[in-house]
């Protein structure tokens, strides 16, 4: 019969390397959540700009065909609204000791 039999200390390494692979795992995604973040809000910005921009040709004689036919731009939409950031922290929480 084959018993394996692990010492304290082989248990304990490989716990580690799991749990090491999730944490690590969990702050990729985080990291990624984050730059998501990041990306949203400047893509935001630029719609922002944009539809200023827009409206700013408008008002100093451009027609809206003139842009959008034969400019080939697009009419900007709504302005979107302004998102607040996240206020969950994406850093772990630190457990109390006991």
């Amino acid at each position: 019969m084959n018993t394996n039999t692990f010492t304290d200390e082989q248990i304990d390494d490989s716990i580690r390397s799991l749990l090491d692979n999730r944490t690590e795992l969990a702050r990729t995604a985080a990291r990624s959540f984050r730059d998501l973040e990041v990306a949203r809000e400047a893509f935001e910005q630029a719609q922002r700009d944009y539809s200023e921009a827009f409206n700013a040709a408008v008002k100093g004689g451009w027609k809206t065909t003139e842009l959008t036919t034969q400019l080939g731009l697009t009419k900007p939409d709504n302005k979107p609204r302004r998102r607040r950031a996240s206020k969950k922290d994406t850093q772990p929480q630190q457990q109390p000791e006991s």
